[in-house]
């Protein structure tokens, strides 16, 4: 895998657009994105597909004992929409960004931090399913249709999810990732290796931005 430049919002897009204008754009269309692109240039393909958007606030309880609160998004949509094949969704104020590859459809909140980085979702994460006609029980996920999606954002793990600008892929900030990323700056993985304690995403942050300032003539992201 060809790692290049990770979220940092400094260079211009064409178009006098910025990186920090796309991430921290408040105007963003409500519907479905099936590609990085689409989001770049906030123009989902899927626009009109939701009919009602309600949020609800709830205590989730897990087998050992603890308990989050879990904030769940109920979207009704028209139209039969593959749910693996999206790159993320807007209900018309927030963007949810699902997880690359992965069969389950978590979905992160995307979030901007630190001033340079758009983080998806540090402390939080999305999941989604399928529920069945008027939304009175939940099917197989595979297919939103005519009914109900639902998203719970869970409050529960610290999982820093990045960005690649340039081709819109995603994956976990861990040790595995960001040890490869360092590969390509010897002296910076030597110190990352140094410094790194268990999953301490401070340390990662840290080095993700070493590398960033290194590498920030590397994005090329275009606007049509």
């Amino acid at each position: 895998m060809k790692f290049s430049i990770f979220l940092f919002i400094v260079i211009s897009f064409q178009d006098c657009f910025s990186q920090s204008d796309v991430f921290n754009r408040s105007n963003h269309q409500k519907g479905i994105y099936r590609t990085y692109q689409e989001f770049l240039d906030n123009d989902p393909f899927y626009k009109s597909q939701f009919d009602s958007v309600t949020k609800t606030l709830t205590k989730e309880k897990f087998k050992d004992g603890d308990s989050t609160m879990v904030y769940k998004i109920t979207i009704l949509a028209k139209d039969g929409i593959g749910i693996d094949s999206l790159w993320g969704l807007c209900d018309g104020k927030d963007v949810y960004v699902k997880q690359q590859h992965d069969v389950r459809s978590y979905y992160f909140f995307l979030v901007n931090k630190w001033d340079r980085y758009s983080l998806v979702n540090t402390f939080e994460y999305v999941t989604v399913s399928q529920a069945i006609g008027s939304g009175a029980g939940y099917g197989p996920i595979g297919a939103i249709g005519t009914a109900a999606y639902v998203l719970s954002k869970i409050n529960r793990k610290k999982t820093p999810y990045l960005i690649n600008f340039n081709n819109g892929h995603k994956f976990l900030l861990t040790n595995g990732p960001l040890s490869k990323i360092l590969k390509g700056e010897p002296e910076l993985r030597i110190a990352y290796l140094k410094e790194k304690y268990d999953e301490d995403y401070s340390v990662m942050i840290k080095y993700i931005s070493k590398y960033n300032e290194l590498h920030r003539g590397e994005i090329k992201v275009k606007l049509k």
